[in-house]
């Protein structure tokens, strides 16, 4: 089982829990927690995320350096984020791609899920009990270079349960699906075909634990049009 499920496991099992007598932040570092605060990233507020103080909430308006700073300081322990809103997601997967740029011969991998989550706040005031939230949790991995393969491309009608297909199938012939995706909206709904592909593997093998991640990178065609490309495979 690789580093990122590992880090899944743990945490529906509440494994991650702070030394004796410590308080629960003792796990990162103070120099972690005083860029959080500047960053406006506060932990989650369910009981077994405070003991941890490892799942990160994001702003849309939070600092990516700042955030990407974080991750690449903590993947290989394991940390998860959770973010409201296509924009907040898509501020991660840019910190996850820029926090793999400091790293040499390993990458960063990313599994995303669909979470519920008590509203708060505007979501609150509209009458909202529960809001679903997006949660990426992220480890540090060793993989070899993809196989070379036309990217699937994400566009502003790709459908999401479709491109999901696409991923499952290049991953069955060629072990790793290449998505290139530009812009909050499209790499979100590249976020949500990673999610629809692994729950169409849990439906056909309930009692398999192999996850499917995301490792992004940025890439450019030239100045001023850079975009993300998102390796998904099977760890």
């Amino acid at each position: 089982v690789c580093a990122v499920c590992a880090v899944c496991f743990a945490w529906h099992q509440e494994l991650f829990v702070a030394p004796s007598g410590c308080r629960g932040d003792a796990r990162i570092p103070r120099d972690a927690r005083d860029v959080a605060r500047r960053a406006q990233i506060l932990p989650a507020l369910q009981p077994r995320e405070e003991k941890t103080r490892k799942i990160y909430r994001l702003k849309s308006d939070s600092e990516m350096k700042e955030v990407a700073a974080i991750l690449a300081r903590e993947a290989a322990e394991g940390v998860a984020t959770d973010s409201l809103g296509i924009r907040a997601a898509n501020l991660a997967v840019k910190a996850c791609a820029t926090a793999g740029n400091e790293l040499d011969g390993q990458i960063i991998a990313m599994a995303p899920q669909w979470i519920s989550k008590t509203a708060h706040g505007r979501a609150l005031e509209e009458g909202d009990m529960e809001v679903t939230a997006l949660r990426i949790f992220y480890g540090l991995m060793t993989r070899q270079e993809a196989p070379e393969q036309k990217p699937l491309l994400v566009g502003r009608t790709t459908n999401s349960g479709q491109l999901a297909g696409a991923v499952l199938r290049r991953i069955s012939q060629l072990s790793e699906a290449i998505i290139h995706v530009a812009g909050p909206e499209r790499t979100m709904a590249a976020l949500r075909a990673t999610i629809t592909a692994q729950r169409m593997l849990d439906a056909k093998d309930q009692r398999s634990e192999k996850r499917l991640l995301v490792s992004p990178s940025w890439q450019s065609d030239g100045p001023g049009r850079a975009y993300l490309r998102l390796r998904c495979f099977m760890g």
